[in-house]
């Protein structure tokens, strides 16, 4: 236990001095504010591991989060802003045949940029996977802290990948498109559907 820090987190306006760390040689020279016991100086302090370890845990989590995901073998930012335009380009895929071509700009990792042509169901697809990993992270979050509260290592549970295929044969828990797969390439009738570009841009 660090007594100092525990006792500036609880009195941030009392005047101390201690030596070597120890209780015992802790000169309370506040007369306004009671000098704390041992007890709640260590519950203190376990308060502070506490909050410090879960706040590293958030901080992961965030940082995974806004450093994208693979997908279809491309790097996809997820930063608010980028999962903010994915979202309203699922939404605006909703409507587009299932293999009209979106024109898609990604922003690299090197700060570069890679254009995609992603038919309108594979960037559904890529909305569910952006949805699936940001539940992941922190469904992984919560059982990180759990396994800290109850005296475990919290690295005992693994990160999720944020790698994600885009055949069809994925597992239904990674990305559900399967099904619309075989829709590729016709309209309700049947017909071959003609080709469009639709321009969407991220960065």
């Amino acid at each position: 236990m660090d007594i100092a820090t525990a006792i500036k987190s609880l009195f941030p306006e009392a005047e101390f001095v201690i030596k070597d760390n120890d209780y015992e040689e802790l000169l309370w020279i506040s007369t306004d504010i009671s000098k704390p016991s041992r007890q709640e100086l260590e519950e203190r302090w376990e308060q502070l591991q506490r909050e410090s370890r879960r706040a590293l845990i958030r901080e992961q989590r965030r940082q995974l989060l806004a450093s994208g995901i693979t997908f279809c073998g491309t790097h996809f930012a997820t930063d608010p802003e980028s999962r903010a335009l994915i979202t309203g380009a699922v939404l605006d895929a909703e409507d587009l045949p299932a293999n009209e071509i979106v024109d898609w700009q990604a922003p690299q990792p090197d700060g570069g940029h890679a254009w995609q042509d992603l038919e309108a169901i594979r960037v559904r697809a890529l909305g569910k996977a952006v949805a699936h990993y940001t539940r992941r992270l922190f469904q992984v979050q919560r059982a990180k802290e759990q396994a800290f509260d109850a005296g475990e290592a919290p690295e005992t549970v693994a990160w999720p990948s944020h790698v994600y295929d885009c055949t069809d044969d994925l597992p239904a828990t990674e990305i559900d498109a399967s099904n619309a797969g075989s829709a590729l390439g016709n309209d309700d009738n049947g017909s071959q559907i003609e080709l469009g570009t639709v321009l969407v841009g991220i960065g």
